[in-house]
């Protein structure tokens, strides 16, 4: 039964985020990006919430057509993910404190206040896409496609679906808002590749923004997306998976229904494969340069195909295509080349957390041709 459940939603995610992807995701990332890129000029201090906040306009006008919610679901996005993480609750790391009775157990007093009232708030707005269809204002949303095929699709009804719809929203906050921080940090540390990326923008997109058409042609950026993905991955544990039956593992008995992590971090910092800013806590090896990131490229051709080299084996290896989330490389690519295009002027704004080292009135005179 809960095998069948989750399939059904996996189908129901996997058809819309692959038909989002097909269509560009109607130029909503376009749009929010000008936004953003607008509003770091005012805000340079506060780079890191306007970022989360622009990914989660962009989940709320896909899901909802609402981006006015954006700031509750990027609240409801992170009570989730601490709730999720190692360093939430001690119930998480001493699991048996779960089990105690509820009278005396804060912890899952809390996980049912915070999971009730996220339940509701997804059910408030799918109810407000109702209202809207039935006044005739409601916009194409992934909510209205599911109440005008409600009677064809296989949830189960109001309830499985505001949480199936509501929770692509939540999930496409942190997965691309991480990422994108962590890009952000590796130019500041390495501005010999920001320099490198701001000349082939400028050499192949003759001084216009970037579009996903143009992604055959920036293999530098294509590299450093995926290099900035291994040297900081955003769920270094991985994503939890349980055994379906026992098993052996190297003498080691894994009962059914143990939780597993993958742990990512371990894949893609291995000193075995890959040299980095880490690497003087491998026996033997001394650390590396800031300038030589990323050093895991062998080649990058330049067909839009997948980068040679240990990250893509291990890529393909953790992720097959079939499982690979549709947004996970094409949302990246496309926001981290439209901020690439401002990198001269984004760049020393967030070096200099909001200081004078940066020429605010040069900054602004970007903003007309970035937001045309």
């Amino acid at each position: 039964m809960l095998i069948e459940y989750w399939s059904r939603q996996r189908r129901f995610s996997h058809a819309k985020l692959t038909e989002g992807t097909n269509a560009g995701y109607y130029g909503i990332m376009n749009f929010e990006v000008k936004r953003w890129l607008s509003t770091l000029l005012d805000e340079p201090d506060n780079f890191t919430v306007t970022l989360e906040d622009m990914a989660s306009k962009i989940m709320c006008t896909l899901v909802w057509d609402d981006p006015t919610v954006s700031r509750f679901c990027t609240k409801s996005a992170w009570g989730l993910l601490t709730q999720m993480s190692p360093a939430g609750p001690i119930t998480n790391v001493i699991t048996p404190l779960w089990h105690l009775p509820l009278f005396m157990n804060p912890w899952k007093k809390a996980e049912h206040k915070r999971h009730d009232e996220q339940q509701a708030w997804w059910m408030a707005r799918l109810n407000g896409v109702r209202a809207n269809m039935a006044n005739g204002t409601a916009r194409p949303s992934w909510t209205r496609d599911f109440l005008e095929s409600e009677k064809t699709t296989n949830l189960s009804g109001d309830h499985e679906a505001s949480s199936v719809i509501g929770m692509l929203a939540l999930v496409g906050i942190f997965t691309v808002g991480g990422p994108l921080h962590y890009f952000l940090m590796a130019m500041v540390y390495h501005p010999v590749w920001q320099k490198k990326l701001q000349e082939e923008l400028d050499r192949e997109c003759h001084g216009e923004m970037p579009t996903f058409s143009d992604s055959p042609k920036l293999p530098i950026l294509r590299a450093c997306i995926k290099e900035t993905m291994r040297w900081k991955p955003n769920v270094p544990t991985g994503v939890a998976h349980e055994s379906e039956a026992d098993d052996f593992y190297r003498g080691f008995f894994i009962p059914k229904g143990t939780r597993i992590l993958p742990l990512d971090w371990y894949v893609f910092l291995t000193c075995v494969l890959y040299v980095d800013l880490y690497a003087n806590h491998c026996s033997g090896r001394s650390s590396v340069t800031q300038s030589s990131i990323p050093t895991q490229i062998t080649s990058v051709p330049n067909d839009g195909s997948r980068l040679a080299g240990p990250l893509s084996r291990n890529l393909s290896r953790l992720i097959p295509p079939s499982r690979e989330c549709p947004p996970s490389a094409m949302v990246s690519a496309h926001v981290l080349a439209k901020i690439l295009r401002k990198t001269k002027c984004l760049l020393p704004a967030v070096h200099s957390c909001g200081g004078s080292t940066y020429r605010r009135s040069a900054m602004r005179t970007e903003r007309k041709s970035t937001l045309t």
